[in-house]
């Protein structure tokens, strides 16, 4: 049971959101009328998974900055993939954006909360 990005194990977040972004065509005719033309299931509907962190400690995040980076100076997709008992995810390429970094105990062990957000590709 694991979240793996990148061929390697993340700590689990404490929420996690999928949401399914459908492509379409649009178009309104002279009487009004709406029609939309959905693009097949091979580039139409992406998924987009949120995962929500806090309190992670320096070397989880840096787990992650590291994936992160690499992704941004490869340019190339990441395998995401998600082995747990009452949800999984297929191994899945996906684009990954690290979002703000914020820290809710300063110290010697900064703990940190932030999103990271996969979305497929």
């Amino acid at each position: 049971m694991a979240f793996v990005l990148a061929g390697s194990a993340i700590r689990r977040p404490i929420k996690l959101q999928e949401k399914k972004l459908e492509r379409y065509a649009q178009v309104q005719t002279l009487d009004g009328t709406i029609n939309r033309d959905y693009y097949n299931s091979l580039v139409g509907t992406k998924r987009i998974w949120t995962l929500s962190y806090e309190n992670a400690t320096a070397a989880e995040y840096a787990t992650i900055k590291t994936i992160y980076d690499t992704y941004k100076n490869t340019d190339t997709v990441q395998t995401w993939e998600i082995t747990e008992t009452n949800y999984t995810v297929t191994s899945t390429n996906v684009h990954i954006d690290l979002i703000d970094r914020e820290f809710s105990h300063a110290g010697t062990d900064y703990l940190s909360s932030f999103e990271l957000v996969l979305t497929e590709a």
